[in-house]
């Protein structure tokens, strides 16, 4: 988009400070931020009166600008503070967050859907297809009644609403009315886990309403009744757009590549993408895939490069790219990355149309303004930051880039240049693709903990391909609804190209050193990135090369700094870290001892994605960058289904399991099993069995199993499990698995010593006839019970626990067990039960 709007776009060649728009914007973000760190509000209003009245005083008396310039943002960052405390510090009488517990309360609401419902049907991951997860539907509601017993009550604010059933009655702008249990939206349970409810708050949402049938929402007043006329129309061209598109789709393609063109051309994400967005995400090219200010570039320099060559004429094509920016904000959803990509398009395409020169940074402050004054939680938002941030280093260092790499001299006007059209343009969108790589580098790894090497290589390959995708998806939109056969003939190369973009987002995820995890960085440390890419991109390096290393490695070192240290023998450390990862009706178990790492188990049935989402990042944030050994206990899907997401993002040497699990894989190679053991030798990851008398060491611990015997078949598949014997520092770990009747009463009769100062409750903790004489032979100091809910609406285990104290994933979070070499035993977790908001201090790593 810059290139064609190049000649009436001011590009600032002094300090973007100088603009006043520029300061004001700023000035208003450290508002919000004092507002967030501080909440005083009135104290906060007073400054902001006083800075504004004493610098009209001494605009009145003549002061110089040097005094009133100072006042004015003074009083504008007191302001900003002051409204971040009206926005989210107070809330009145009738706002629905003031109903919002962590216990559940029975709600009876009404209001409007917004946005589009979300369909769950497949769930996600590499062993999708072996799962079975309950299709649901989400949606939000801007609530504005609560019904009561004797009459209706005026109530404002936003819930999610969630329907463990496939229902698609409901549509955006629909008025409805829904009966369940309002609870606040739950934190993380792990360390590194994506903060859903912080996210959610940002958006103004107060909670969630879980219904437990069809029956509980009812339908008021459809979209076309209970919406304007603008909005209702508005409803009906979205729906005729999206048949458009669809039209003659159906017979070709696959549904991903079809979910890839609702995503991309109407910012409709439905459930049949699944794991391709995080695809996406991996190999860097998120920002394609989410509507936003690139794509509404991409349509508007598409219409002026037409209407070019059809009037030769620079006025039309600046009225063209503002129609089909109207046009496109008609059929999207509003969201904050394109509502300023859209009103900076359409300001820089008037100032084309009129002849007038435009400050680029003054209009995207002014829009930024606008949008944070809106909606002040944004400020923390990784898409705001993300937009505005690479949005602003693509306005001031593109130039110099582009200059860097054609090796071209500084002229007037950096896109005069003896070169050839074809090599400048090259050499622009190549700068593009790295400013905006090295921009975002530190806010991805912040957001995401994550870091894409192959982003640069992968966005100027694949860029073109989402912009043929958007002309020609819209080309066939216009086309279906003019001349419906002409439409159905493009739904073929359509199709063709979706599916290849779909195959090379896939492939290019898998490719060695794509994509990797790193520990969750610090805020500190992203402001500290921040500035380097800054000053890089600035040129501050350019004769600075040995700074400029220096600062890298400095930086480098800080970031990986939990992984460096996980190599490193530190006195006073541990001699056994042990860590519970909560992952609900599943089982994961993190050990580190010397340096060594392993893992037992790697599964949950509770929800699908849980490697990526919950144990790739909880590891990060242990520091963990390695696995020497993952022990896999028996062949139950809930403890191996996240095997392949962990084994591809952590290196792993080994993998340890049963003679039966190989067995079942052997004669079942279509099971889940199977195509494990299957996939795990493609990788060439080593795979070793254990049986009863097996023993190894993990840095200072002592290792045997216990069970089961060696060639011995069971009649049940949990008796089959691994259970692994710990010692170290003279203490003792249990480590069960899903241990049954046959294979514990067989260790009971067994002279082996099994007390324990640490136990795994077998089999999630749930309680059979042999678990009393279990629990009083083992005797534990502490017990560890990774279930979900459903086991602990019927917990028989508190009469028999004794002196045990019990950490339990779904109640404690993430929990850490420490051994010392003394004999010393700590614990902590991530969560309290009485405060969710006290989560555990990110332990030192060995």
């Amino acid at each position: 988009m810059g290139v064609f709007m190049s000649h009436r776009v001011a590009v600032p060649t002094t300090s973007p400070f100088s603009l006043p728009m520029v300061r004001i914007l700023c000035a208003w973000c450290a508002g919000i931020a004092l507002g967030w760190l501080t909440g005083w509000i009135w104290a906060w209003l007073v400054v902001g009166v006083c800075g504004i009245a004493f610098a009209g005083l001494a605009l009145r008396s003549g002061r110089p600008p040097v005094v009133t310039v100072p006042l004015v943002l003074v009083g504008i960052v007191a302001l900003g503070a002051t409204w971040w405390g009206v926005r989210h510090a107070y809330a009145p009488e009738q706002d629905l967050s003031r109903y919002v517990q962590r216990e559940a309360t029975l709600m009876d609401v009404s209001g409007v859907i917004e946005g589009e419902p979300y369909h769950r049907i497949k769930p996600r991951g590499q062993m999708a297809r072996f799962m079975y997860a309950p299709p649901s539907t989400t949606f939000m509601v801007k609530v504005d009644q609560w019904h009561g017993n004797e009459a209706s009550v005026t109530m404002r604010g936003r819930a999610l609403v969630h329907l463990p059933r496939y229902d698609d009655r409901m549509r955006e702008g629909d008025r409805v009315r829904v009966q369940g249990w309002l609870r606040a939206i739950d934190p993380p349970l792990n360390p590194g886990e994506y903060d859903f409810a912080r996210a959610m708050h940002r958006l103004g949402v107060n909670g969630q309403i879980h219904l437990k049938a069809r029956g509980n929402w009812q339908l008021v007043e459809s979209a076309d009744q209970a919406a304007g006329v603008f909005t209702a129309w508005r409803l009906r061209l979205v729906a005729r757009v999206r048949s458009a598109l669809h039209d003659g789709l159906a017979d070709r393609g696959n549904e991903q590549a079809q979910a890839l063109l609702d995503a991309l051309l109407l910012g409709r994400r439905t459930a049949a993408l699944g794991d391709l967005g995080d695809a996406f995400r991996k190999t860097g090219l998120a920002h394609l895939l989410s509507i936003s200010g690139l794509h509404v570039g991409i349509l508007a320099a598409g219409a002026w490069f037409v209407v070019s060559l059809l009037t030769g004429r620079p006025r039309w094509p600046a009225v063209a790219a503002i129609v089909v920016v109207v046009l496109y904000l008609l059929i999207v959803p509003w969201r904050v990355p394109l509502m300023r990509a859209a009103f900076m398009t359409c300001v820089f395409s008037w100032a084309m149309a009129s002849g007038r020169r435009t400050s680029a940074l003054s209009a995207m402050s002014m829009v930024g303004l606008i949008l944070l004054i809106w909606r002040p939680a944004d400020l923390f938002a990784p898409g705001f930051q993300l937009s505005f941030g690479i949005v602003t280093a693509l306005i001031l260092f593109t130039g110099r880039v582009a200059r860097w790499i054609s090796r071209r001299s500084v002229v007037d006007d950096p896109f005069e240049s003896p070169q050839h059209p074809i090599v400048r343009w090259f050499m622009d969108y190549l700068a593009v693709s790295i400013v905006a790589f090295l921009t975002a580098l530190p806010l991805v790894a912040y957001h995401f903990h994550l870091v894409s090497p192959l982003a640069i290589v992968m966005s100027v390959i694949m860029l073109p391909v989402v912009a043929g995708l958007l002309w020609l998806g819209f080309a066939k939109v216009v086309f279906s609804l003019v001349w419906s056969a002409l439409g159905v003939w493009l739904a073929q190369p359509l199709s063709w190209l979706a599916e290849w973009c779909v195959s090379s987002v896939r492939g290019g995820s898998h490719l060695p050193g794509a994509w990797f995890s790193v520990p969750a960085p610090s805020p500190h440390w992203t402001i500290v990135a921040m500035l380097i890419m800054l000053a890089l991109l600035g040129g501050w390096f350019a004769q600075r090369r040995m700074t400029l290393l220096l600062v890298v490695l400095i930086s480098g070192t800080w970031l990986m700094w939990p992984s460096i240290t996980t190599h490193a023998a530190v006195s006073g450390q541990p001699a056994l870290r042990l860590n519970m990862i909560a992952l609900g009706d599943g089982s994961c178990y993190v050990l580190r001892s010397g340096g060594a790492v392993a893992m037992f188990d790697c599964g949950t049935s509770s929800y699908s994605g849980a490697g990526d989402r919950t144990i790739v990042p909880a590891l990060c944030a242990l520091g963990v960058r390695h696995i020497d050994t993952l022990f896999i206990s028996h062949a139950d899907l809930d403890h191996l289904s996240e095997t392949l997401e962990v084994v591809d993002a952590m290196r792993t040497q080994r993998i340890v399991t049963t003679a039966q699990l190989l067995e079942e894989a052997g004669l079942k190679p279509w099971s889940a099993t199977g195509q494990l053991i299957k996939q795990l030798r493609w990788r060439g990851i080593r795979i070793e069995t254990a049986a009863r008398g097996w023993s190894d060491t993990l840095g200072h611990a002592h290792i045997e199993a216990l069970a089961p015997p060696p060639d011995r078949l069971f009649d049940r598949n949990n008796d089959s499990s691994l259970v692994l014997s710990i010692h170290v520092a003279g203490k003792h770990v249990l480590l069960c698995g899903d241990a049954a009747e046959e294979s514990l009463g067989a260790l009971l009769d067994s002279d082996d010593e099994l007390r324990a100062d640490v136990l795994e409750l077998p089999h999630h903790g749930s309680f059979i006839d042999v678990s009393p004489a279990w629990l009083r032979r083992v005797d534990p100091q502490i017990v560890l019970q990774s279930t979900g809910s459903r086991r602990l609406r019927w917990d028989k285990w508190p009469p028999y626990l004794g002196r045990a104290t019990r950490y339990v994933s779904m109640w404690h979070g993430m929990t850490e067990v420490a051994i010392f070499a003394n004999g010393q035993i700590t614990s902590q977790t991530f969560r309290s039960p009485e405060n969710d908001d006290d989560p555990m201090p990110h332990p030192d790593v060995e």
